[in-house]
């Protein structure tokens, strides 16, 4: 089983589209080990239970929602805690991507585990571009830098303790995806790093995320 594992606040189109998204996955592999779960800061754009049903995906897919303010780190740890069998993998995963179906075994191919998890290369579209419709002869560019996109087995993340969280960093953004690879490291894990090219990033604005 992969468990696609989301966090929101305020996002509605978006969690429209991924559902979307997902329910092609599900149409096009016919793939029975798809599973999400989705954590929203009761975003005031979206009503996530009517979204999940009209989804057509509704038995697959967990929900929870909290109020406050968005904590990416509160929210992925609360989450991920929801997938229970250790052996499944989850997949730590952005709103923002075009996912197509050989993800599934692309993720599954480079997790192994206890050994093992996977941190994909993901193209960055350019504004305007699709991964159908280049700009300029491009699609984007290969974001090597961020470690937002991690998969890994639940095994493994328990062995990692998560994201570290506390009422220091509980709201701070930046940096705990950097922490997350060095807890993998120092639980003994190695991670796979290379350019995966089926996830595409789209260019969005970011003014008024997650308030």
């Amino acid at each position: 089983i992969v468990t696609f594992v989301i966090t929101v606040k305020n996002q509605g189109p978006w969690v429209h589209l991924f559902l979307e998204n997902i329910a092609r996955l599900v149409h096009e592999t016919r793939d029975r080990g798809i599973r999400v779960v989705i954590f929203d800061y009761e975003s005031h754009d979206l009503d996530l239970v009517d979204a999940v049903k009209r989804s057509g995906i509704a038995e697959i897919v967990k929900t929870v929602s909290k109020p406050g303010k968005y904590s990416r780190r509160e929210a992925f740890n609360v989450a991920i805690n929801l997938v229970t069998d250790p052996n499944s993998i989850v997949l730590l995963t952005d709103l923002h991507l075009e996912m197509t179906s050989l993800l599934l075994n692309d993720i599954r191919k480079h997790c192994i585990q206890g050994q093992q998890v996977y941190t994909p290369l993901i193209v960055r579209q350019l504004r305007c571009s699709s991964p159908r419709v280049p700009m300029w002869g491009y699609i984007g560019y290969w974001e090597t830098l961020g470690f937002g996109i991690v998969a890994m087995y639940k095994s493994d993340w328990d062995r990692t303790g998560g994201f570290k969280f506390d009422d220091s960093n509980k709201h701070k953004w930046g940096g705990e995806d950097y922490e997350l690879v060095d807890s993998v490291v120092e639980a003994g894990l190695g991670f796979e790093r290379v350019g995966c090219p089926y996830i595409y990033h789209y260019m969005h604005i970011r003014e008024g995320m997650w308030e």
